[in-house]
């Protein structure tokens, strides 16, 4: 009857220590890939609730236009991309579709994938560091 309750108790534990307050994401860049054939033009992103914007004037086809800033907490606030892309004007509001990355020890990366016929894939992804050092 011992066992059975220790083992009960362990396995509560486990749980409620899954349940507990998530470490916040810190972001430290943005990166808006273009990943279609055509070129991007007028992109910006805009947060609505503070208006602060980030734009790029021309993306190449698989390129980006990629922007570090000083470390901060993601706060996930609204956000819009608009841009243009073969005479055709897009905005759309930035959705999430991932959950955050297994290491949150370094600042992640957003990134703002353009594919074609306006969709948006939206992620975050931990900063990845080429070359040496």
């Amino acid at each position: 009857m011992l066992k059975i309750n220790i083992c009960k108790i362990a396995i509560l534990f486990v749980l409620l220590s899954g349940c507990a307050a998530a470490e916040p994401e810190r972001l430290n860049a943005l990166s808006i890939k273009n990943k279609t054939s055509s070129t991007i033009y007028d992109v910006t992103l805009n947060v609505v609730d503070t208006n602060k914007v980030v734009s790029c004037s021309t993306i190449l086809p698989q390129r980006d236009c990629y922007l570090g800033f000083p470390e901060q907490i993601n706060k996930h606030e609204t956000a819009t991309l608009s841009w243009t892309q073969n005479d055709k004007t897009y905005k759309k509001e930035l959705i999430g579709n991932n959950a955050p990355p297994l290491n949150m020890d370094d600042p992640l990366t957003a990134i703002v994938s353009v594919m074609d016929n306006g969709y948006l894939d939206v992620y975050l992804e931990e900063e990845k560091f080429y070359g040496s050092y």
